[in-house]
């Protein structure tokens, strides 16, 4: 590592005492950069730290994951040093995916303007939103894990989530092409008992996942209603039954939703939560 105070990209993983630096300025950002956070605790493999060394410590400027396509970023401050640092990093990578706390990302989407990358193509504002005590849902219905026989309703689910909340304009059309592929990311969450459900005569009608802990907040996502049940209540039921799983764990529960969403915005906000920062997406072609 350099001694000089200069920026430096690593692997969080390669030296011990990048990871407790990195773990000590995450903390501080964990309730806006959950999934961040616990890709951290879990010692992603694809998991960076930009960092300055000195003689006897190291300054944490920020992480960011990236598997070959998505990143997931939280840096501290912006700088046109750690502009063009991110820039010659990602020089000949192709990013399709960028995500994170807002100010973050516009510093990240800055620094891949200068890239093969460009800019994006697509860009979505977020409400990041918590909610620290439960709301009782007037209506009362059945929420129950999924099981590996819920598979194929969940999946169908999952992927008409993908395609109406997900999926950037020019990739709707296609997300059937990606079924074997989320198939198996489904087995995968089912197994690991991240589904909640709500059904009728065998029918799943809305689903929601939570498959992002920290040790202070649980993220709830992946919320979606059939179109013919909307408008009735289930997804508030739904979220209310989560919150007072998480907030039993003696935990916040947090999620990000679409401001342009109205009714989203809506319900949650009636389910008891409460918008504390702004989140961005990116797209690129």
């Amino acid at each position: 590592m350099s001694q000089t105070g200069e920026l430096s990209i690593a692997f969080v993983s390669q030296v011990p005492q990048l990871y407790e630096a990195s773990l000590a300025f995450l903390s501080q950002y964990e309730k806006s950069a959950c999934a961040l956070y616990e890709s951290l605790l879990r010692k992603d493999k694809h998991l960076y730290v930009v960092f300055r060394s000195f003689l006897q410590s190291v300054s944490i400027e920020g992480l960011f994951s990236f598997n070959g396509e998505t990143i997931l970023c939280q840096f501290k401050n912006a700088s046109a040093q750690l502009r063009s640092c991110l820039s010659a990093f990602f020089s000949d990578a192709k990013v399709t995916c960028l995500a994170g706390q807002d100010q973050s990302v516009k510093l990240m989407a800055e620094a891949l303007k200068n890239t093969a990358n460009g800019s994006a193509n697509e860009v979505r504002t977020f409400m990041l939103m918590e909610c620290r005590a439960p709301v009782e849902a007037k209506q009362k219905v059945l929420v129950r894990l999924a099981t590996e026989a819920d598979e194929d309703s969940v999946l169908q689910m999952h992927l008409a989530f993908l395609k109406e909340e997900v999926a950037p304009a020019w990739l709707k059309e296609t997300i059937a092409n990606r079924e074997s592929l989320e198939r198996r990311s489904v087995r995968r969450k089912i197994s690991q008992k991240v589904f909640r459900l709500i059904e009728q005569e065998d029918s799943v009608f809305c689903l929601a996942r939570v498959d992002v802990q920290t040790p202070h907040y649980v993220q709830i996502a992946g919320v979606y209603t059939n179109p013919a049940f909307r408008n009735k209540g289930y997804a508030k039921s739904l979220v209310c039954q989560l919150t007072k799983e998480i907030c039993a764990l003696e935990k916040s529960a947090v999620l990000f939703v679409d401001v342009t969403n109205e009714a989203a915005c809506h319900v949650y906000q009636s389910a008891g939560f409460v918008a504390f920062d702004r989140y961005r997406i990116c797209y690129y072609k």
